[in-house]
């Protein structure tokens, strides 16, 4: 055994050592959320409707303008004591039309006011960003995604990118959630659920890791030269890897749209982040499936009839009986019957399993023959 071999063996021992004992710290922990509880975490409007609450002066924490002021202050701005936050404001501009903000603090000074674009997975709305200035365009502009990606062309309609700010779920809400916890007393009940939805941004965000956890690894990459260098040595690796699982999940797809005898499309760069292919049961029906983040943890998954604007109410009824785990939103065409936050490959051991069987998981397979079915009953 060489020097270099030895010293990945023993890293990794580390490693797996350092992984056994915080799956048992997560075990003991109290996992208890209520967001996740609700089926809350991917619906944009209560998200809104959470930080507004948090923001608002006047808000039922009882906590004054606290939350408002740590927000100004990580945006640069002056507070304004005169302070209204609205959910849901709406909006009509004479160029774009009507529209819904998803979060307006509106203060005396113009130029201190803040309109918030909040966007969780949903797509941008034509001129939408363009809009919300023309109404107000001495406000504040922030687009806020889960990792801070930058509004399409279609919602700034040529906006240039020095009157928006694009903000984050996994740095700037995380913060301020953090700055929050800080200032408040423990006691009170909001301080948990604070607490309980900064454990769900987390998720979201893919930031699970305890921050122990984090700092026992990075100690242990960096106790020593060699590590570290075996580390960044294998770090080359990271894209070729995640594109290797991707080709034996296209490999696993194409199997079994075979085995049901349907077509699969857009298989082609499942190794980006936020990925999406298309199932096409046939020439009326397609699901569109979106992996909510990297290395295919969890997906959101769409139904859509080809050439009609959206699904029929009587079409809704009967699929949501065959289909126990979709949901309806009315606000969002495109995911109007869907189901999300599933777990393709919930853990380690799932992959694992599915490369030893050669095939896709039951939660996904089990999922899209359920939704087959009820679409042989409507064809």
């Amino acid at each position: 055994m060489n020097a270099n071999t030895e010293i990945l063996s023993n890293l990794l021992s580390k490693i797996e050592s350092i992984k056994r004992k915080y799956e048992n710290v997560k075990k003991e922990k109290d996992l208890f959320n209520v967001f996740e509880v609700l089926k809350l975490e991917n619906v944009e409007k209560k998200h809104s409707a959470f930080i507004a609450e948090l923001l608002n002066p006047k808000g039922s924490h009882k906590q004054s303008s606290k939350y408002l002021k740590l927000f100004f202050q990580r945006l640069n701005l002056r507070y304004d004591d005169l302070c209204n936050v609205v959910c849901e404001k709406k909006v009509e501009s004479e160029k774009y039309g009507k529209g819904f903000i998803d979060i307006f603090l509106e203060t005396d000074k113009k130029e201190n006011s803040v309109v918030i674009e909040n966007k969780i997975y949903a797509d941008d709305q034509n001129n939408q960003l363009a809009k919300y200035h023309d109404v107000y365009p001495k406000a504040q502009l922030l687009y806020l995604t889960l990792d801070g990606k930058d509004p399409s062309a279609k919602s700034l309609d040529g906006l240039p990118n020095n009157l928006y700010k694009s903000i984050s779920y996994d740095t700037f809400i995380l913060e301020w959630l953090n700055s929050c916890l800080d200032e408040t007393n423990s006691k009170y009940r909001i301080y948990s659920l604070i607490d309980q939805y900064r454990e769900l941004i987390l998720k979201l965000t893919g930031q699970g890791m305890i921050q122990e956890e984090k700092r026992e690894l990075v100690s242990e990459f960096t106790s020593t030269e060699d590590k570290l260098k075996l580390f960044f040595y294998m770090m080359q690796c990271q894209l070729e890897i995640k594109k290797c699982f991707a080709d034996k999940i296209k490999e696993w797809l194409l199997q079994f749209a075979n085995e049901l005898n349907f077509k699969i499309s857009n298989v082609e760069k499942l190794w980006e982040k936020y990925s999406s292919f298309d199932i096409i049961f046939n020439e009326r029906w397609l699901l569109t499936v979106e992996f909510q983040k990297e290395y295919y943890g969890k997906f959101i998954v769409g139904l859509l009839r080809k050439n009609a604007n959206q699904l029929d109410d009587d079409i809704i009824k009967l699929l949501l009986t065959k289909c126990s785990c979709f949901r309806v939103d009315d606000s969002n065409m495109k995911w109007r019957f869907y189901s999300d936050n599933i777990p393709l490959f919930p853990n380690e051991s799932s992959f694992v399993d599915a490369l030893e069987y050669n095939k896709l998981p039951d939660s996904f397979t089990t999922l899209v023959k359920e939704l087959n079915d009820a679409i042989q009953e409507l064809s």
